[in-house]
């Protein structure tokens, strides 16, 4: 895969082409939009998957928002990303039950308390006066951090009308920007590539569990074809879809030896999206040029302001050269024929998908269990059984999300929610 180079003086006029293009409008995109759309017509701009950081993805979808802005037809900015559910899974989930943006908004709220709970522990202490101390000044600090996340994202007007399949299905022609990466790899690595320190030294069966994993060609092939499943499902929700895929970037160069195998990786994953888009018509945003650029580094990564304008830039070049194409426009002409089939089940479904996850992970951990206890080892060293049971503690996790948002949707204390859940 070629890798974007970039020096400080190109950077700086790239910086200035869209800061130019905010306050204008990038006028050859935009025209080339208006030709293919009737006055009033709706352009869904959908941001899928993991934020990526606490600035890159808001961003992203406000640059867009500003630069594509037109009196003829409707941007219609929709951010389906959720920094809990943040994996491909959550895709299929959204898609499958065609869930509203306004539900949307609530698994974002709830998510980002749990994560954050998560994060600092709160689930392993004991109950008690302490517990519910910390848990109170985590989920403030969350919510502070989800106000955060969410101020740049522009509003919309009646969210309980925009629902992702129907929104999708329906329009002429839907953007979906996919934020790829570092969520689904730690998901089937079974560890962190950019925390690997601490996994090296205090867990070396972990470490050596997970560096044999990230050297599986099925592995890799695995977490490419989730991502194929989310880009053909899109597709057959409509074909007319414009899919932009934002693949992983590194915190750091990662020039460690154990870091090695966790680097290789990434780097072929990325070569696996681009060739992927290449076969599926989606377009592979390189996000190399965040390193090349000199943007590497969490405070960059996670406050600064040039890796979204300079992932931006790159989708607004793709779309205004595919816009510029006859046989693209005239292809966009013609009205979204859908093969995809789903459901308006919303958090229900979901829910419902989670709790049959859930089920069979159990089931595989018990096989696990069984397995390590007919060749005479001790079922809780093994990693795959510590594998497992991290997983199902975070998908129960996902589970009690649902649950809050549900909660709240319906009015009812979240202890009741799961009974409500079953009785739907």
């Amino acid at each position: 895969m070629k890798q974007i180079e970039l020096n400080s003086n190109e950077i700086a006029v790239i910086i200035k082409e869209i800061t130019d293009k905010i306050k204008s409008g990038d006028q050859e995109t935009i025209g080339s939009l208006e030709k293919i759309t009737a006055k009033g017509e709706i352009v869904p701009l959908i941001i899928l998957n993991d934020p990526r950081s606490i600035n890159l993805h808001n961003l992203v979808i406000k640059l867009l928002s500003d630069t594509l802005k037109s009196s003829h037809y409707d941007l219609l900015p929709l951010d389906y990303s959720s920094l809990f559910f943040n994996k491909t899974k959550h895709i299929g989930y959204y898609l499958r039950h065609n869930l509203g943006y306004g539900d949307m908004k609530l698994i974002q709220k709830y998510g980002t308390v749990k994560e954050l709970c998560h994060a600092f522990g709160v689930d392993d202490m004991q109950d008690g006066a302490a517990k519910h101390i910390v848990k109170g000044a985590v989920s403030v600090s969350a919510n502070m951090l989800y106000s955060i996340m969410s101020k740049q994202i522009p509003k919309v007007a009646d969210p309980e009308k925009n629902k992702i399949s129907d929104v999708v299905k329906n329009a002429r022609l839907p953007i979906a920007v996919l934020f790829t990466g570092i969520n689904d790899i730690m998901y089937y690595l079974h560890a962190n590539p950019y925390n690997l320190k601490q996994t090296y030294q205090n867990k070396p069966d972990m470490f050596k569990f997970a560096a044999e994993r990230a050297e599986d060609p099925a592995v890799l092939d695995t977490i490419i074809h989730c991502h194929r499943e989310n880009i053909e499902d899109l597709k057959a929700l409509n074909p007319n879809t414009d899919i932009y895929v934002v693949g992983a970037y590194l915190f750091s160069r990662m020039e460690k030896e154990y870091e090695k195998p966790f680097k290789d990786f990434i780097e072929q994953y990325n070569v696996g999206l681009e060739k992927l888009c290449a076969e599926t018509g989606a377009t592979f945003i390189d996000s190399s040029i965040l390193v090349k650029g000199k943007c590497n580094g969490p405070f960059q990564n996670f406050i600064g302001r040039k890796p979204p304008i300079l992932i931006t830039h790159q989708i607004l070049e793709a779309l205004t050269e595919k816009l510029s194409n006859t046989e693209v426009q005239e292809q966009r002409q013609l009205p979204p024929c859908s093969s995809y089939e789903y459901d308006d089940e919303g958090l229900y479904g979901i829910a419902a998908e989670i709790e049959a996850n859930i089920t069979r992970l159990e089931k595989m951990l018990q096989e696990e269990r069984d397995k390590a206890k007919t060749a005479g080892k001790d079922a809780e060293k093994e990693p795959i059984v510590r594998t497992l049971e991290s997983k199902i503690a975070e998908v129960n996790r996902e589970l009690d999300v649902v649950y809050q948002a549900i909660a709240e949707r319906e009015g009812i204390f979240a202890e009741e929610t799961k009974e409500s859940v079953k009785r739907k």
